[in-house]
């Protein structure tokens, strides 16, 4: 409720306090009637304040409404001041007629006429309200000249027109209240029975006062200022707190307002006919003694009659052809809607009418549709769904699993509402198929869950039945078997099965059975029964079991190897088998296969552990025996090695001082585990080693009776998991960063193609602009921009391994001398550098450019670290890794390698930095102050040269960065001849461009036309084949992208080469030298061009391969 709206109503209910109290207590009479008079002008006041507040709500039926009630409220206040004015001022006679009396009159008028107002969604001029209220105001009229003019110039006497007047209230007040009620019934929406009941209050309690108190006054000669002036302002003050209170109702969702023709019609009939001759009694009345006035009031109210009557009848003929229009519109919109759409009798559930979309999403003609019920085309339907869409209820959004024609089952998302239809109410149904959706859905959790319960189901047989469950989830897997053959005895075995009708065969020798062929062939089948009928006519399979309608099986294998079946089938006709049950079976078998051969391992290995290791103390597992409170009673050598004791003894003995197990945590889940199984598994522990560093523990075990302790004791399995967790947490980085690095080596080739088309046509434009200093000067800044473009791709192409490297034979100390001398300006006075090397270092082979590029990456984030200065160390050595650190760290393979460390004493980093510390445009630095990619390159550089990089931080203690560059023995280089530069001359030969991007080869076509060469232009390798077959002996050099759509660069190449021995190879790519690699070509021996690449480096390289000699 607004602020101003509380004042309101807290002044009208203080008024009429004060008013009880001036009544009930006031001693004077005169002074009693005044107080009264003012406090009822004030209460009144305050209704028609409150009505105009409850005007400004934005409602094209509540504001109208309010505004007629504040005009009542209004000619009521009006009426007060002149009575009060008439009464205490003027001192004029009670006997005679005052204007306020006129007033008093006129104020229920306006009440009158919200009776006629109708909620309409149009802002067009309703004429049939005007003319009702013209004929209310031609009544009111006539009423007023009969009983009150009329009177006066007849010389009436005062006591005899306050009679008269007494019985017109009466009858006007009642009038007002049975019409009030009677429009009540007609009330459409929550708004109109909201206004209307506090209207139809108001003049109830209004007009018995009112009534009440005027015969008190004609009887009695009652002066104001009695307790009965409260029968007026007792209805203001509840006309004040209606209003104040009253907020537009909210109608229920999907409730249409439903048209009433017949009390419409009756309105219509009433307001045409009653009224008028109710004018029509009184003008003949009028008509003696005002014949004129009498005679333009009949014709007034004939002509508005007449007029109300025509508008009427327009009115109910457009309504009716508007509804014509749109039930045809409806059935347009019907039939052509792209959604299966239906009507059904809400009562019967039968479809009424179809859609041409919903016939050929379900399978059904229109006619074999009209002959089913809702219940007919949904599965699984429970009784209050179906009651809800029987019984009107609006649905919106639900899925539904429905059945078409074929037996196949649709999931749906359904909406529904009722509408009228022919007459009658019918459900309108909408349906959106989202099957192919949630089949992608339950696929692919159903990979992820068969991945998770491979490694937390128990045994087998709780695998294969997680896996049933799971499969069942994706198809009709009611009858569900896996049959597992085993090579060594040839046995085929049926370890789960399960059937409605057939119970697990016995272990047999492969046959002819369904189960066989697919063991046979290695391949799906969907056995229908034509297919079974076809399959025993050519001796394929023989029947075996109950006949199913359908059979379903499909290969679990083991490489190339099928060691297993995967079968499901059904023996109810309306539930069929297609291509696309088949393939989602297929999909998932290689997960099932995996997982079951996974588990057939873990078991096999149990097995082998349980057989021979037959003494607890040969375990390689902690062993131990303990009390409830933990106190260790047995423990064999490996748990004692495990928590870094010499022996089982120490352990005990110096345990008992030493609290192992101090997790609480975990203490909590075993004791909670065994009290609820008398046992405990998988349960993750830590505990605290001799030496005081923690271990991960996973522990298993059961409680058991200890004669020797009296007590139940826990006997228990501990397994060190702690090296486990590390490796998972190393894998997931390093999975992460290579999907990463696939990433950015893809976004970074694709823009290489880019950056070479702006690179050559700005040279281009360059050349061609060269007298004009402002046209140069715009496209050398395009020409900077691209230039760092390129930059930042070479960076992403150094994280993604893709860049392409010059490697050699090269000494990190000489590499490191070298550089000390640029380091030291970078890194600014307050820092020192330290350089320590190994006098007998070994070689490595590597870029010495990218090299140099490492150590300045990470000497820059050394001093960002070290603000107020340090020490930076860079030292060199010879290392070897052992197959225990390989193992510790993925990625790291065992052998010689050359250690480069750098170090820092700044304030290093913590575990959140770490962790995301090679990723590309991870920094930790200010916004403008690091793009995070020299990291990320140092670890792609690192990568690609055949190394590994580790990263030892702790905060506030620094950081180091060790690089393991692998040795070599060889330390001979071959010599790297130098060809003289070529001076620039008109290029002459024949080349043949191949590459699939337009841009990139319409700009190195006219590059080299304008050089003078003859261009064979080709955007595949099978036209470059064909023009190659076509000019045999007239080409000189191949030009072509590595990376193509169907045949790649390099076995191109191969193919014309094949054609052409002599022929001249240069490849083009953003990332060439690795993927030349896994093609199988030397990259050593070929000639590559790094996108994105400038006119001259094109016609240089063109220039050099013309001047090499011809391979044979």
């Amino acid at each position: 409720m607004p602020r101003f709206a509380k004042g309101v109503l807290g002044t009208a209910l203080l008024g009429l306090g004060l008013h009880g109290l001036v009544l009930v207590g006031g001693d004077h009479r005169l002074n009693a009637g005044l107080a009264s008079n003012v406090l009822s002008i004030c209460l009144a006041m305050l209704a028609t304040s409150a009505a105009l507040l409850a005007a400004r709500i934005p409602d094209r039926y509540a504001r109208p409404f309010w505004l007629l009630a504040a005009s009542g409220f209004g000619l009521l206040t009006a009426a007060q001041l002149l009575g009060t004015y008439y009464d205490v001022i003027l001192h004029a006679s009670v006997h005679a007629i005052w204007p306020s009396d006129i007033l008093y009159f006129l104020f229920p008028f306006p009440m009158a006429l919200v009776l006629f107002l109708r909620r309409r969604r149009s802002r067009e001029i309703n004429w049939a309200q005007c003319f009702d209220f013209l004929q209310v105001g031609i009544l009111t009229v006539a009423v007023y000249l009969y009983y009150f003019y009329l009177p006066l110039r007849w010389q009436t006497s005062a006591s005899q027109i306050e009679r008269v007047q007494w019985r017109i209230t009466v009858a006007l007040d009642v009038f007002l209240i049975v019409a009030c009620a009677f429009r009540l019934t007609l009330a459409r929406s929550k708004v109109e029975w909201s206004l209307l009941s506090r209207m139809a209050a108001f003049l109830t309690l209004f007009s018995a006062g009112s009534i009440a108190f005027l015969y008190r006054q004609i009887t009695l000669s009652m002066d104001a200022g009695t307790v009965w002036d409260l029968c007026y302002t007792v209805p203001l003050v509840m006309a004040t707190v209606g209003a104040c209170t009253w907020k537009l109702p909210v109608e229920p969702v999907g409730r249409e307002e439903r048209s009433r023709p017949r009390p419409e019609l009756l309105g219509s009939l009433w307001m045409s006919v009653s009224l008028p001759l109710i004018v029509l009694g009184v003008a003949s009345r009028l008509a003696h003694e005002r014949p004129l006035l009498a005679t333009v009031i009949v014709v007034v109210t004939l002509a508005s009659s007449g007029a109300r009557s025509l508008l009427t009848q327009r009115q109910e003929q457009q309504a009716a052809q508007a509804m014509v229009e749109a039930e045809k519109k409806f059935r347009i919109l019907f039939r052509d809607n792209p959604q299966p759409t239906c009507l059904y009798d809400p009562e019967t559930g039968k479809f009424l009418e179809v859609n041409r979309a919903a016939t050929e999403k379900y399978g059904y003609t229109r006619e074999e549709f009209l002959s089913l019920t809702i219940a007919d085309v949904c599965l699984d339907l429970p009784p209050e769904r179906l009651a809800a869409a029987l019984m009107g209820s609006e649905i919106r959004g639900e899925v539904w699993r429905q059945r078409r024609k074929d037996g196949t089952v649709l999931e749906v998302i359904l909406f529904a509402r009722t509408i009228e239809f022919e007459g009658r109410a019918a459900r309108l149904v909408v349906t959106q198929d989202i099957t192919e959706r949630r089949r992608s859905e339950r696929l692919q959790s159903a990979l992820y869950r068969i991945a998770e319960v491979s490694t937390t189901a128990h045994d087998l047989t709780s695998l294969y039945r997680s896996i049933h469950a799971i499969v069942a989830h994706l198809l009709d897997a009611k009858n569900f078997y896996i049959a597992l053959c085993d090579p060594e005895s040839n046995y085929l075995t049926f370890p789960y099965f399960v059937d409605e009708f057939d119970s697990a065969p016995a272990p047999r020798t492969p046959k002819k059975g369904l189960t066989e062929y697919v063991l046979r062939s290695g391949e799906p089948l969907l056995a229908t029964g034509e297919k079974l009928t076809e399959l025993a006519a050519a001796g394929e399979v023989e029947r075996t079991g109950s006949p199913a309608d359908d059979w379903l099986g499909v290969p679990l294998k083991r490489g190339d190897k099928t060691f297993g079946v995967l079968a499901v089938q059904h023996y109810a006709a309306r539930t069929r088998f297609g291509v696309r049950e088949r393939d989602v079976l297929t999909f998932v078998s290689q997960q099932v296969a995996n997982a079951i051969e996974r588990k057939r391992n873990e078991e096999a290995l149990l097995r082998s552990e349980s057989r021979y290791r037959s003494l607890v103390q040969s375990a390689v597992v902690g062993i131990c025996r303990a009390t409830r409170d933990w106190k260790f009673l047995e423990v064999n050598p490996a748990l004692a090695s495990m928590l870094g004791y010499n022996s089982p003894a120490e352990f005990l003995l110096l345990s008992a001082h030493t609290e192992v197990f101090f997790d609480q945590r975990a203490k909590a889940a075993v004791q909670t585990s065994f009290l609820r199984r008398g046992k405990f598994e998988g349960v993750e522990a830590q505990w605290r080693r001799k030496d005081g560093s923690v271990i991960a523990v996973r522990l298993s075990g059961r409680g058991l009776r200890d004669d020797r302790e009296d007590a139940e004791i826990f006997e228990v399995i501990a397994e060190d998991v702690t090296e486990r967790k590390a490796l998972e947490e190393q894998l997931r980085q390093a999975q992460k960063m290579e999907a990463v690095g696939t990433l950015a080596g893809g976004v970074a080739h694709d823009f290489n193609n880019l950056l070479t088309v702006i690179t050559g046509y700005s040279q281009i434009l360059m050349e061609q602009h060269a007298q004009n200093a402002q046209s140069s000067r715009s496209i050398e800044q395009i020409l900077r921009a691209a230039d760092r473009a390129a930059a930042l791709t070479r960076q992403l192409l150094a994280f993604s391994r893709r860049q392409m490297l010059q490697p050699r034979l090269i000494s990190l100390n000489t590499l490191v001398r070298n550089l000390e001398k640029m380091l030291q300006p970078l890194l600014g006075e307050r820092i020192r550098i330290a350089l320590r090397t190994a006098p007998d270092l070994g070689t490595v082979r590597a870029d010495p450019g990218q090299v140099e590029h490492i150590l300045m990456n990470l000497a820059v984030n050394a001093r960002d670290a070290m603000p107020r200065g340090g020490t930076l160390m860079i030292k060199t050595e010879n290392a070897d890794l052992a197959e225990g650190f390989a193992r510790k760290h993925p990625g790291a393979l065992p052998g010689k390698y050359v250690l480069l460390s750098v170090t820092d004493t700044g304030t290093g980093m913590d575990t959140h930095a770490l962790a995301h510390l090679f990723e590309p445009f991870f920094t930790t630095k200010e916004p403008g102050k690091g793009t995070g990619l020299g990291l990320s390159m140092v670890y792609g550089i690192v990568k690609q040269s055949g190394g590994y990089i580790t990263v030892e931080t702790e905060l506030g203690r620094g950081t180091t960065f060790r690089i393991y560059f692998p040795r070599l023995d060889d330390l001979e280089e071959s010599p790297e001849t130098e060809s003289a530069p070529a001076t620039r001359k008109a290029g002459t030969g024949t080349i043949l461009l191949v590459e699939d991007e337009d841009a990139v080869r319409s700009l190195v076509e006219a590059i080299l036309t304008a050089d003078g060469y003859n261009i064979l232009v080709a955007d595949s390798a099978d036209r470059a084949i064909e023009l190659c077959r076509t000019h045999r002996d007239n080409i000189d050099i191949l030009l072509t992208d590595v990376v193509m759509p169907g045949v790649s660069g390099p076995e191109l190449a191969k193919n014309l080469l094949s054609l052409r021995p002599g022929l001249r190879v240069i490849y083009m790519s953003g990332y060439a030298g690795e993927y030349l690699h896994n093609e199988g070509v030397n990259a050593d021996g070929v000639v590559l061009l790094q996108k994105p690449f400038t006119a001259a480096a094109l016609e240089e390289k063109i220039r050099h391969v013309l001047h090499l000699p011809v391979a044979r």
